[in-house]
């Protein structure tokens, strides 16, 4: 938009300098041009001026506006949590103990098991759980805290090892998960009517229901991946109303936890559509504030993953039309910074 503003007033200059070469007392202090030798080239120059300068305005004014890739953000249902089984906490786990993840992501190591004794079989191996279906993993973002595992005391010679803990449900992990989709719907719904104000009231609600959440289950992907959405939606509603900086700031917040979602589930297809359209929306509103070479990293960022999305599953004509759309703003990024 603010790229758009300088080329009408580029334009209005170049045909004001038109016609204060062809009549001075148009323009206020309007001062006389003079051509000298060359006056014969005066009406040459005027037709000039006006031509390039109405051109200007009125490519600004019904230039093309952004192009987003179809579809929106993966819906709050995407990453859904696992079976309750999946959530049993592995045998003899040490407690946990609540410390300050690093910068980068931390992924869990199997844990340690009790030493045998003489008057128990040893316990069979409990092999890793693939990452994509364990939600109690810690490979929260950094500055998030995290679980953990402390070092396990020795087992006694006699004492037989403590039964495990039960197992938690998923609402136990997240209760407020109801209102937040609630608030996210409605959200939606008053979105697509074309109400954004009272959009905005249920996606702020539902924001506040998505950090509060993640507070009492930090380590809970379902949590991160709500809060993700949320952040997009919010974003999505301040870029359509113009409120650019605020936008910004959503989305950027927002991209944070789709790497996080993408880097702990690699395979999931949910998971890096959601990151190569975070960097997408992210990129669009650079554009939008006239940073063109951030915008133009990103939409390179989001490309082999939009590539590897459609090679991966070619009978999906959606991330087929995802891959199409980012290499057609890419390309006009490119002719644009060219």
């Amino acid at each position: 938009m603010f790229g758009r503003l300088i080329r009408i007033l580029v334009g209005l200059a170049v045909i004001a300098a038109a016609a204060d070469i062809w009549k001075p007392s148009m323009i206020p202090h309007g001062v006389p041009v003079r051509f000298g030798d060359f006056e014969d080239l005066r009406i040459t120059a005027i037709i000039v001026l006006a031509v390039v300068g109405a051109a200007l305005v009125i490519a600004a004014l019904v230039g093309p506006g952004r192009k987003r890739r179809t579809g929106r953000s993966a819906p709050v249902s995407a990453f859904a949590l696992p079976p309750a089984e999946d959530l049993t906490p592995r045998p003899a786990a040490a407690p946990a103990t609540l410390v300050t993840a690093p910068a980068s992501l931390v992924l869990p190591s199997e844990p340690a098991v009790a030493a045998p004794t003489m008057h128990e079989p040893p316990p069979p191996r409990v092999e890793p759980a693939p990452l994509e279906e364990t939600s109690t993993a810690a490979w929260i973002p950094a500055a998030m805290p995290i679980l953990a595992t402390a070092p396990l005391a020795e087992a006694s010679p006699v004492a037989p090892a403590a039964p495990p803990p039960a197992a938690q449900t998923p609402a136990s992990i997240c209760p407020d998960r109801t209102a937040f989709v609630l608030a996210t719907e409605t959200g939606d719904k008053l979105r697509l009517d074309g109400h954004m104000d009272e959009a905005m009231e249920h996606y702020s609600n539902a924001l506040d229901l998505a950090r509060g959440n993640l507070r009492g289950a930090p380590n809970d992907v379902q949590a991160h991946a709500d809060l993700a959405a949320a952040l997009t939606n919010v974003g999505d509603v301040h870029d359509a109303q113009g409120r650019l900086e605020p936008a910004l700031g959503a989305y950027e917040e927002s991209l944070t936890f789709h790497r996080a979602l993408a880097a702990h589930s690699p395979k999931d297809r949910a998971a890096q559509r959601g990151l190569s359209l975070s960097l997408e929306k992210l990129a669009d509103t650079r554009e939008a504030r006239g940073h063109r070479s951030r915008a133009l990293d990103l939409y390179r960022e989001s490309l082999p993953i939009a590539e590897k999305l459609a090679a991966e599953h070619p009978g999906d004509v959606l991330l087929t039309q995802d891959l199409a759309a980012t290499r057609e703003r890419l390309a006009s990024l490119q002719a644009q910074m060219a």
